[in-house]
């Protein structure tokens, strides 16, 4: 009996599709990472907007407080940025792996997360613009 070691053909449409979502994967972490930096340098300018008001006082009579609030929440998008591009490496390994096997992955976990956070982001972001 003869052993032959079949090697699996990766269709070139398949393997663009997934290296289409690595890559939208990966813009949506840069994203995620700029959006973090910019709502920590919210608080910088927060800060610097109120010592200027403090020296000014008789002109602008405005109360900033819980600027420490941004900066944690900045920080917060940039790490949630880099695991996301970590993931996305993990996440084009894994299906180049089902690709050679030719199976489908379905798993859609990684989608409902992104948008849950974001949403996440957006409602912390409205609460704080209203009541802080």
């Amino acid at each position: 009996m003869k052993y032959t070691n079949k090697k699996t053909i990766i269709q070139p449409k398949d393997l663009l599709a997934v290296q289409r979502v690595a890559i939208r994967l990966l813009n949506t972490s840069i994203s995620l990472i700029f959006l973090g930096f910019i709502v920590e340098k919210l608080e910088f300018f927060l800060y610097i907007f109120r010592m200027y008001s403090q020296k000014a006082h008789h002109l602008l009579h405005l109360k900033i407080i819980h600027t420490d609030f941004y900066n944690y929440l900045g920080i917060a998008i940039i790490i949630f940025g880099v695991f996301l591009s970590a993931y996305s490496y993990l996440y084009y390994i894994s299906w180049i792996r089902h690709l050679n096997a030719q199976n489908a992955d379905r798993e859609k976990n990684i989608y409902f997360l992104i948008s849950l956070f974001i949403a996440f982001i957006g409602a912390v972001l409205v609460i704080s613009m209203l009541y802080i």
